[in-house]
C-alpha cells in the first residue's frame, strides 16, 4: 500500500473502502486530507446524485404506476371479450326470438341477418 494511501486508511486495515478510496482521489494535492474548495466539491458532487437518485426513484415509481394501469386495462379487456364471447354464443344457440336467462337477467334477443 501506497502512503498516500495509508494516509487514508483510517483504521489500518491495510485497505481502503470505497469511501476512503474516493476521498483519496480528490485528494488533489495529495495532502491526505481534503482542502475547503475539494470538500465543497465533494458537497456539490453528493447533491447532485442526491438529486439525481430522488429524480430516477420518481421517474421509477411513475413506470410502476403505469404498469399498474396497463395491467388492469388489460384485465378489463380480457373481462369484457369473454362476456362478449358468452353472448354471441347464447345469441347463436337461441335462433328464435325468445328470451335468454343469463345470470338471472333475462335478455330478449333478435336474431340479426
Amino acid at each position: 500500500m501506497s502512503r498516500e494511501s495509508m494516509a487514508w486508511d483510517q483504521s489500518e486495515k491495510g485497505y481502503l473502502t470505497d469511501a476512503e478510496r474516493i476521498a483519496k482521489n480528490m485528494d488533489v494535492g495529495v495532502k491526505g486530507h481534503l482542502s475547503r474548495e475539494e470538500a465543497v466539491s465533494f458537497a456539490s458532487q453528493f447533491q447532485d446524485l442526491k438529486k439525481d437518485n430522488k429524480q430516477i426513484k420518481k421517474q421509477l415509481l411513475m413506470n410502476v404506476e403505469l404498469m399498474h394501469v396497463l395491467s388492469l386495462w388489460m384485465i378489463i379487456t380480457m373481462m369484457m371479450k369473454k362476456k362478449m364471447v358468452m353472448m354471441e354464443t347464447l345469441i347463436v344457440q337461441s335462433n328464435q326470438l325468445q328470451p335468454v336467462v343469463h345470470h338471472g337477467i333475462m335478455i330478449k334477443l333478435l336474431w340479426v341477418v
